[in-house]
């Protein structure tokens, strides 16, 4: 057993809560396969647009007509062709960029909603998600997938609906996951001291700057572990909580 002394509880989703598999063998395919038609029947939504902003930014230009350059001056498909030439390149190299995120999230949003896609947890997950939401534990997730992916990942899961457990959601904007501010931001932003926080991961890297910004961090290791000194649990069973 792992015993855990805190306030909060910080999980990441892939690998950690859920099966890598089901984000990369269904959820991914479904954003790639659906990225065309969603592009076509809501270029105009202001959500998208803020999702095209985002993209642009993060491709270093100032803005997407900057993006574009000379597609500007073509037709709304070539641009929406120039977005989904780009969704397909940072899917294939498995870029952890908002505006990537934003635009999948919107996607999925369909897929979640009409029952295409639901959640798929591991077993020992919800069970220990209850327990320490009775004990008064307080509990978020840190995720390179947009707040809106995740909210939407745990109101449509095989365990129900599962938003109630969780007291916030945090993505790319709080920061890069493997840098240590981020998680004191995140610290700032729930009130709660570093110290009083257990951020669980799969990745080495995230766990690292976790405790470098003062974080308890317990691995739960991913098919082939790299050496480590973090605690580590193959089962969420395994922490066990010590009252302050």
């Amino acid at each position: 057993m792992i015993p855990i002394s805190c306030k909060s509880v910080l999980l990441d989703i892939e690998g950690t809560v859920s099966p890598v598999a089901f984000v990369f063998d269904v959820m991914f395919p479904y954003a790639r396969d659906h990225a065309g038609s969603f592009l076509f029947t809501n270029w105009t939504d202001e959500a998208t647009r803020r999702a095209v902003e985002a993209m642009a930014i993060d491709y270093g230009f100032k803005n997407s007509s900057d993006w574009f350059g000379s597609e500007s001056a073509f037709s709304e498909a070539a641009r929406q062709k120039v977005v989904m030439r780009s969704v397909y390149h940072l899917m294939d190299n498995d870029a952890k960029l908002t505006g990537l995120k934003s635009l999948q999230g919107l996607i999925w949003r369909k897929g979640f909603e009409t029952g295409q896609l639901v959640s798929e947890l591991f077993p020992d997950v919800v069970p220990r998600l209850r327990t320490w939401k009775a004990c008064g534990l307080d509990l978020y997730i840190y995720s390179s997938g947009s707040i809106t992916a995740q909210k939407l990942f745990f109101g449509h899961t095989g365990n129900g609906n599962l938003l109630q457990l969780f007291s916030g959601f945090f993505d790319t904007t709080s920061g890069n996951k493997k840098v240590a501010k981020s998680y004191r931001v995140i610290s700032e932003s729930i009130g709660c001291p570093t110290s009083d926080i257990c951020f669980i991961s799969d990745v080495v890297a995230e766990l690292d700057a976790a405790r470098e910004s003062g974080m308890q961090t317990i691995l739960r290791p991913a098919a082939a572990c790299e050496d480590n000194d973090h605690p580590v649990i193959d089962s969420f069973a395994a922490v066990e909580l010590v009252k302050n």
